[in-house]
């Protein structure tokens, strides 16, 4: 699963994987850092995951409004 959190470290809002042994939980993290992180266009928010020509990505909207940017669709191999 994806999720959004605050990251302390860059003071941005920031994409992370949780997962669980079961489809109900409970999810955790081992990751020490997040997934995506941009810190030129905002923090990432939105995240879903998209498949094609088999590889994996996870799209993201950059919070652009919050900081005075245009948002931007944003994608990742994942």
């Amino acid at each position: 699963m994806y999720f959004i959190a605050w990251y302390a470290t860059s003071d941005r809002e920031c994409v992370g994987v949780a997962t669980a042994t079961l489809l109900v939980g409970p999810f955790g993290s081992k990751a020490s850092s997040p997934l995506i992180c941009p810190l030129v266009l905002a923090s990432a928010i939105d995240p879903y995951h998209e498949k094609s020509s088999g590889t994996r990505y996870v799209i993201n909207t950059n919070d652009g409004n919050c900081y005075g940017y245009t948002e931007t669709l944003l994608a990742s191999a994942a």
